[in-house]
């Protein structure tokens, strides 16, 4: 029943002038829902990084309310952002070049160039929501990369242990079956590389044979814990192999 008298409001508001200019309310732009509630961290994360994309200006800000504004050539439009877990609202609060209007009720009237600015901050904003989605996307993603290698090595070393058994009770030792880890390197997620070092004669997935590469410098890690160390927080088990050229 609210929006409904809402948009009689506005359409009650909306005069159509002789020469053209089409004139609305400076509540013609309606408050945005949101499907599934967002921190407000979130919230203010997407609307400043669409404020940015349309190129408007920060002013001020409070908890709950940003106010920013737009300058095209003799225009400036000021607008407040209000946002809250389930809504926002794009709302009109100034402009200087944009024709105005008094209504019958005495409300002043803006032309409809301010709405069409209002929109397609409100659709950036959608927009702009969505980053948060994709990026846990990629997280799980790399996760799921990450522990496909770690099972490849696992494989790996288990093959290599079991050649190790056999040459010490004397059995012949064959060339291991393919475990998925090739010489060279195996890409993971993100700026991560690892590689197992193929010495000749076999696979040697022993002590110093653990290599591990991050933002293009190479460190030599002496077992698989100090390896996955590395990955998730840092090299601090490994040491640094400057044989290696920096990529």
């Amino acid at each position: 029943m609210r929006l409904s008298l809402f948009a009689v409001a506005v359409a009650s508001s909306l005069l159509v002038m002789g020469c053209g200019t089409t004139f609305v309310s400076t509540r013609a732009v309606e408050p945005v829902l949101v499907a599934s509630a967002q921190s407000p961290a979130e919230m203010r994360a997407a609307i400043i990084r669409a404020l940015q994309f349309r190129k408007f200006s920060p002013e001020s800000e409070v908890e709950g309310r940003i106010i920013a504004h737009l300058d095209h050539g003799d225009v400036r439009l000021q607008i407040a952002v209000e946002y809250a877990p389930t809504q926002y609202a794009v709302r009109y609060l100034s402009s200087t070049g944009y024709a105005t209007e008094t209504a019958p009720s005495g409300e002043v009237l803006v032309e409809k160039r301010w709405v069409t600015q209002a929109k397609a901050l409100n659709s950036r904003i959608a927009e702009e929501m969505k980053v948060p989605a994709r990026e846990a996307a990629a997280a799980a993603r790399q996760e799921r990369e990450y522990q496909l290698m770690i099972e490849q090595q696992r494989t790996a070393q288990a093959q290599a242990d079991a050649q190790a058994a056999a040459a010490a009770n004397g059995q012949p030792v064959g060339p291991p079956p393919s475990s998925g880890v090739s010489a060279g390197q195996v890409a993971g997620a993100g700026a991560i590389v690892l590689q197992a070092v193929i010495p000749t004669g076999g696979i040697n997935l022993h002590a110093g044979s653990y290599r591990c590469e991050l933002n293009g410098v190479h460190y030599t890690c002496p077992n698989q814990d100090a390896l996955n160390h590395c990955i998730q927080v840092g090299p601090s088990g490994c040491t640094r192999d400057p044989g290696q050229p920096r990529h």
